[in-house]
């Protein structure tokens, strides 16, 4: 294969805001999106090896929490704002709703009403097309039995089938060709040696054309 394109769904955590919640708390979207800039981020925690300890300690080793968001149970205990006055937190619950969805609603990739990601084969230059959708489909077959029970794949596009019948054409005209001139041949010189010479001869010359115009 010469490369393979992905052409699948980009997904997004979208939070939907509650006007008349919001409204209730007092709270504005630059609100949320200042709670979210400030909580959800990666956090320094500090180094090992760093002064004051050992002065002999060969190394100091930077730490980094991951403290990023990834599940909207996550984003939905994000605290935006406290109520003045009372140990009450509002949370990001509180005032929406959080959910893990597509990036845009601009398009999407189905394939027979479902749901689907796209993969684009193409085949290296210079390739066997045959060889190469055999080897793809063989790989397919093996891939499918560690797909979940409802996972399944299609191959809606190819142009392998095309090429194949273009082969099966082509033989069959050069048979039927064959058979005419070796029919004509006969009629005319009546000798079945003179018919067997353009037989074998045809063949030869077709085989050693590809031979010699091979790279």
């Amino acid at each position: 294969m010469g490369d393979v394109q992905a052409r699948t769904d980009q997904f997004a955590m979208r939070i939907w805001l509650n006007p008349d919640k919001m409204a209730s708390y007092n709270l504005m979207p630059s609100d949320v999106t200042a709670a979210l800039s400030g909580q959800n981020v990666y956090v320094a925690a500090g180094s090992v090896g760093a002064p004051p300890q050992n002065p002999n300690q060969a190394f100091e080793t930077g730490i980094i929490v991951n403290s990023m968001l990834s599940k909207p149970e996550q984003y939905e205990k994000l605290i935006v704002r406290n109520v003045p006055g009372t140990d009450k937190m509002i949370y990001l619950k509180d005032i929406g709703r959080v959910e893990l969805a597509k990036f845009t609603y601009s398009g999407g990739t189905f394939v027979d009403g479902h749901r689907c990601s796209l993969l684009m084969i193409f085949q290296s230059p210079g390739s066997n097309a045959l060889q190469t959708a055999d080897n793809v489909y063989a790989k397919l077959a093996e891939l499918k039995k560690s797909f979940p029970p409802d996972v399944q794949y299609v191959v809606p596009f190819e142009s392998i089938t095309i090429i194949r019948v273009s082969m099966q054409e082509v033989i069959g005209t050069l048979m039927k060709a064959l058979l005419l001139v070796a029919l004509v041949v006969f009629l005319f010189l009546q000798s079945w040696r003179a018919t067997i010479i353009p037989i074998l001869a045809i063949p030869v010359s077709i085989c050693l054309l590809f031979v010699f115009s091979s790279p």
